[in-house]
């Protein structure tokens, strides 16, 4: 008996840990990041082999992929694209040369990143975020 209230009282407390992180307001950003990721065109070849949700401490839809192509021809393409479409080109500034640093757009709340990583496979990492 005792076995089986301490085991409901973990699925209790597992289950509300878990919808606790998933606000009605967060799942709405997830929406909208979504809806906006719909609108942003994916660079010819590009090859998605990872994604994920972030939800916890703020919203965002991160997406790696490979391709052959140079990081130059890359945020080329996606600076033409999201600057044809409203977005604005952010300065990125840090330890980083410009030709080789993560390029950030935003667009009213979202913030698009892109990043290179010549170490890495996937080499291409970007990431749509719900910024305040």
């Amino acid at each position: 008996m005792i076995r089986r209230l301490a085991s409901l009282v973990l699925l209790v407390v597992a289950v509300v840990t878990l919808t606790g992180c998933m606000t009605p307001e967060k799942r709405a950003r997830l929406e909208k990041l979504k809806q906006e990721w719909q609108k942003i065109p994916t660079y010819p070849d590009f090859k998605q082999v990872d994604y994920d949700e972030h939800v916890k401490d703020y919203s965002a839809l991160i997406s790696c992929f490979y391709d052959s192509s140079s990081y130059a021809n890359v945020k080329d393409f996606y600076t033409k694209e999201l600057l044809s479409r409203g977005w604005s080109l952010d300065k990125n500034e840090g330890w980083f040369t410009e030709a080789e640093g993560p390029v950030t757009f935003r667009k009213d709340n979202y913030e698009f990143v892109l990043s290179s990583y010549s170490f890495g496979n996937p080499p291409f990492l970007i990431d749509l975020e719900w910024s305040e």
